[in-house]
């Protein structure tokens, strides 16, 4: 063990904590936790935005929630990497949304995400979206000790020159 690694109550050290995978694909986590929400919202019902309003901004939020993932997969595709978990990208992807957002998949799922919750218009998912965001803060800070480690300088001044959500 490096003098850099603790050993957690389970046994495991932070090195082999960092390389643990996922939950689940994202999509699915941000589904699981959406009905959580809906459950919640079952037992004491409260409304997030006023009606109609509530129409209007959902479906605008999952409409650019939609494009920006989609947009982001297929940005990825085309620079020959996807969004799997399981190996090293081939490639830096800084073009299209990803100029602007370290994250867009993550990005595109939580305005996907707020959009069904206005289009519900419930609070509860929202209000259970915050652990799942905490989850995927660590989750991105792996994914990008990875990038790092992989591009070095490069994805150095990626970091420093766009923001990770937005």
């Amino acid at each position: 063990m490096s003098s850099e690694s603790t050993m957690s109550f389970d046994g495991s050290t932070d090195d082999e904590t960092d390389r643990s995978p996922i939950l689940a694909p994202a999509p699915i986590l941000f589904a699981a936790t959406f009905l959580i929400g809906v459950l919640f919202d079952r037992r004491k019902p409260i409304e997030i935005v006023p009606r109609p309003a509530n129409t209007a901004i959902g479906g605008l939020a999952f409409v650019v929630g939609t494009s920006l993932f989609a947009g982001a997969i297929r940005t990825m595709g085309a620079a020959g990497t996807g969004p799997s978990h399981e190996d090293e990208p081939p490639t830096l992807v800084t073009e299209d949304s990803f100029a602007y957002s370290r994250n867009p998949i993550y990005l595109g799922n939580c305005l996907q995400y707020l959009g069904l919750a206005a289009l519900y218009n419930s609070a509860w998912p929202v209000v259970v979206l915050a652990p799942l965001l905490a989850y995927f803060d660590r989750v991105i800070e792996r994914e990008e000790s990875s990038l790092a480690s992989e591009f070095g300088e490069e994805f150095d001044r990626y970091r420093e020159s766009v923001p990770r959500w937005i």
